[in-house]
């Protein structure tokens, strides 16, 4: 299976853009945010959600329209950089497991070893993207927990909760307590830090550790967790509700941890699916019939190329794997444009994938899958992205070191993209579901 994206990853960094080299992952995901709204695959820990609740209380005192002195970073973002250093500073040495899945953990660590206050060059280069708040905005948004720049109805109900079982009365709901007294020391550091774009204390503030303390991924409270489990699965009969019903199951875990095959589980989802499920389940899996042909092809044709100094077309013809393909490629083109049709997909699918739609020769269709992989690097933002491979003028193929591999596809059926159990499942683990 594909890699899920993670925390860090730029493309723009990579010539030769090494995720999604047939252009396969955009109708994945825009699927996968169907059959589990808000979610994304590199969200991990719902503790995060009250984090960013806190946040909003603490920002909530800034005008709009504030904005550091490099007229872009905005006090949220500046609270971001102060809650990731709270909870590397206190948990390196302490309890390490909590900084597992915290995003920008990577620039937390190289900044506070060389003593350097995070700043945006120091932090993410996407990190409102990458970053906590950009990582889990989505869910944040579908849960009402915030609504544009200010806590929604259930970030109200959360923050109560997180704030009454950590004991800090007065950070949100009432004027006085030891909460007043934490919520105004980093209003007064984030302010500081508009004029700088930087964090403006020491590293080894006091009110890091105590932030850090009431905000550990792992150290969810008893009414917290039921609040935020109750929230996240949603109305019964949802779709989010019926997925994490399937996951909870013993037989489901037992899948997940001895295949990790997300396709299996799905079939037990199905059995047991409302009907408007079940048509989405289906256009999932023509999809991904559709999918695993194409990559695994294309990484057969990468393996064969890998053993050789130059390969044309012909030497590639007969791998069982690519010829196999070849065949079923347009049929299965066919399916899964009508499977997906009703999700407003099938415009996106055509524009991307048509030429296979035809049946053609062996060699043709190599030298479409090909021509396709150049034209998926060529569209590439911003610039465009450099094939796998180059095309000499006599119809031979060089395979870049960087792109070769060693063992030809399993032949597994299995989904070549994730469909959000990763984060359902670490999510259900945290919230003591499973």
């Amino acid at each position: 299976m594909l890699s899920p994206y993670l925390s860090e990853y730029d493309e723009s960094t990579s010539s030769e853009g090494s995720l999604d080299p047939l252009g396969l992952y955009p109708i994945s995901d825009q699927l996968a945010t169907k059959l589990v709204p808000g979610f994304r695959e590199r969200m991990r820990h719902p503790r995060y959600l009250t984090t960013i609740a806190a946040g909003m209380v603490i920002c909530s005192e800034f005008d709009e329209d504030i904005a550091a002195s490099d007229d872009r970073t905005e006090p949220w973002q500046i609270y971001e950089w102060y809650a990731v250093h709270a909870l590397y500073a206190k948990y390196r040495t302490d309890d390490e497991t909590q900084l597992i899945g915290l995003p920008g953990i990577d620039k937390a660590k190289k900044a506070y070893n060389a003593n350097i206050s995070l700043n945006p060059s120091s932090y993410l280069k996407m990190a409102t993207v990458f970053g906590f708040h950009g990582v889990y905005r989505t869910l944040a948004k579908d849960l009402k927990l915030i609504d544009t720049n200010i806590l929604g109805e259930f970030g109200d109900e959360l923050i109560r909760t997180w704030e009454k079982e950590e004991n800090l009365e007065g950070f949100y709901s009432s004027p006085f307590g030891s909460g007043r007294d934490l919520r105004k020391q980093f209003y007064n550091a984030i302010n500081d830090s508009l004029k700088t774009t930087s964090i403006a204390r020491n590293r080894n503030w006091n009110a890091f550790y105590e932030l850090a303390e009431h905000i550990a991924p792992y150290k969810i409270n008893p009414i917290e967790r039921k609040l935020l489990y109750n929230k996240i699965i949603g109305e019964i009969d949802s779709y989010r509700y019926q997925v994490i019903k399937t996951i909870e199951l013993s037989e489901v875990q037992k899948i997940w941890n001895d295949t990790g095959s997300e396709k299996e589980i799905h079939k037990i989802l199905f059995s047991s699916a409302t009907n408007d499920l079940k048509h989405l389940l289906k256009a999932i899996f023509q999809y991904e019939e559709f999918a695993r042909l194409l990559q695994d092809a294309f990484d057969s044709c990468l393996y064969v190329m890998s053993g050789r100094s130059s390969t044309r077309i012909n030497d590639l013809k007969n791998n069982t794997e690519i010829t196999k393909a070849g065949k079923k490629v347009s049929d299965s083109y066919k399916k899964a444009i009508d499977a997906i049709s009703e999700y407003g997909l099938s415009f996106q699918f055509e524009e991307r994938f048509s030429t296979f739609e035809k049946a053609v020769s062996v060699p043709d269709w190599i030298n479409l899958l090909f021509e396709h992989h150049e034209t998926t690097q060529k569209n590439k933002p911003p610039n465009g992205k450099r094939p796998w491979f180059e095309r000499t003028n006599d119809s031979r193929f060089l395979i870049y070191p960087g792109n070769r591999r060693d063992e030809s596809p399993t032949g597994e059926d299995l989904y070549v993209h994730y469909y959000r159990t990763t984060p359902l499942v670490s999510f259900l683990k945290d919230l003591g579901k499973i």
